[in-house]
């Protein structure tokens, strides 16, 4: 029986080697998932930021949809004030949306056969955020103005704007709501 001299197999040296090619190798892909993990969890908080803003404008975008126009009602660009005509045999209230400028914005409605308020001080959106509207007026659609001051119509449309700091960054979410009931329409 014949014994050779040479072993097959690898050295120390040869094992550290590819030990530490391994481990950059590791490293790379974590350092990969870590970035994807983080871009994930920014987009998934400016998701629930973008659908907070979208149900604060579903809803108002209702509300406004059953404005009286020949009611009183006051529009600013912190501030909305209107009434609303009467949904599902409920008599008439009053919204009161208001964007402090600490922030966030808060949504109360006023009974006016009970003269409470029937939902008070509602926070529709988190302080964190800044909240403005701007209207489009009827004469120029494309003219957006921060208060609306005439009692004889309304604008053609309710801009809700909210901005905030996320992670450094300055976040933009702007939402456009359509009014469809003018004084004019009802006289026909």
């Amino acid at each position: 029986m014949k014994h050779s001299s040479r072993m097959f197999g690898f050295t120390l040296l040869e094992l550290l080697i590819s030990l530490s090619i391994l481990v950059g190798i590791i490293a790379v892909v974590l350092m990969s998932f870590e970035g994807g993990f983080r871009v994930y969890a920014r987009i998934r908080d400016f998701g629930n930021r973008e659908a907070e803003v979208y149900f604060a404008g579903e809803m108002l975008e209702q509300d406004l949809g059953y404005l009286i126009p020949a009611a009183p009602y006051r529009f600013h660009a912190r501030e909305l004030r209107f009434v609303r005509e009467p949904l599902y045999g409920e008599e008439w209230q009053e919204i009161h949306v208001l964007a402090p400028v600490s922030g966030g914005l808060t949504y109360s409605v006023r009974d006016h056969n009970t003269g409470g308020m029937e939902h008070s001080g509602i926070s529709l959106v988190r302080n964190d955020l800044d909240v403005s509207f701007s209207f489009a007026s009827p004469e120029d659609g494309d003219t957006w103005l921060l208060d609306w001051g005439t009692e004889t119509n309304i604008p053609l449309a309710v801009r809700m704007t909210v901005q905030g700091v996320y992670l450094g960054e300055e976040n933009l979410i702007e939402r456009t709501m359509v009014l469809t009931s003018t004084v004019g329409e009802e006289e026909e």
